[in-house]
């Protein structure tokens, strides 16, 4: 570059900007994004109590846990397979239901041949 080609631009520049104008700021960007979302306004939650409150919870008769509760109140109780044959769920699926059927009842579990055998005790 020649000199003269630097004094134009640098005369240019000072056409665009001059010392001591007043320059606007630029908008500082917000440092947490979920503020904006924290601004929004919520769903009111009267409609979902209602909804909640107006059925009653009554246990469905052929439902898969009232049929593993019925295998579970037998006199000689079931087992993890025959569990699993009867609802179609996997094992763990079912070792997870008889852990939280087992805060609500007391759950017997013994040793079988054919493996452990889980019942209700009355």
């Amino acid at each position: 570059m020649n000199a003269s080609n630097e004094t134009t631009t640098t005369a240019q520049a000072a056409v665009v900007a001059e010392p001591g104008a007043a320059v606007a700021s630029k908008k500082a960007a917000r440092k947490n994004a979920s503020a904006a979302r924290k601004a929004a306004p919520k769903a009111k939650k009267t409609a979902k109590i209602a909804k909640k409150t107006a059925t009653p919870s009554v246990p469905r008769e052929f439902s898969k846990k009232q049929i593993v509760l019925d295998l579970l109140r037998q006199k000689t109780g079931t087992t993890l397979d025959e569990i699993m044959s009867t609802t179609g769920w996997q094992r763990h699926t079912c070792r997870g239901f008889l852990s939280v059927a087992g805060n609500a009842n007391k759950i017997t579990v013994e040793k079988a041949d054919a493996g452990r055998r889980y019942r209700i005790v009355k």
